[in-house]
């Protein structure tokens, strides 16, 4: 059974504009896509490289979806959401407000604290905060 030249010229002419379709269609949500940010309950993706101030091991801790796991398994003291670790001021500058942090000793411009995890990201890049790291076990001598 042949198709009459008009009539296919027609039908061909709707499966050029349902192929435009769905590649304008594919065009707008792959632009959609890369435009949003992360999906509720997705982890955003963290560089180390943009914060200089914490300790590689903490950064991994503050990016990880099991703090509790990772600093068991890095032996970091951790309890209730908060890890210890020694905080390096700037001279002459105090902790910042607004933070999670309970101090258990300070000599001048270094303090050990526990720390709530969930501020150790934002909390490298205030001003006032010169490093972040791990307390150092001391060893017998």
């Amino acid at each position: 059974m042949a198709i009459e030249p008009r009539r296919e010229g027609v039908i061909i002419g709707a499966m050029r504009l349902m192929s435009l379709n769905l590649l304008l269609l594919s065009v707008a949500l792959l632009i959609s896509a890369c435009g949003k940010g992360p999906e509720q309950g997705e982890q955003p993706v963290y560089s180390q490289k943009d914060y200089p101030n914490l300790e590689s091991q903490l950064f991994q801790l503050a990016t990880d979806k099991n703090p509790e796991k990772f600093a068991y398994t890095h032996n970091l003291k951790y309890k209730d959401g908060l890890v210890q670790v020694e905080i390096e001021l700037v001279p002459e500058q105090a902790l910042p407000a607004g933070y999670t942090i309970q101090v258990e000793a300070q000599y001048e411009n270094l303090i050990q604290a526990r720390v709530a995890v969930k501020d150790l990201l934002k909390l490298s890049k205030e001003p006032q905060i010169k490093f972040i790291r791990a307390p150092m076990e001391v060893q017998p001598g």
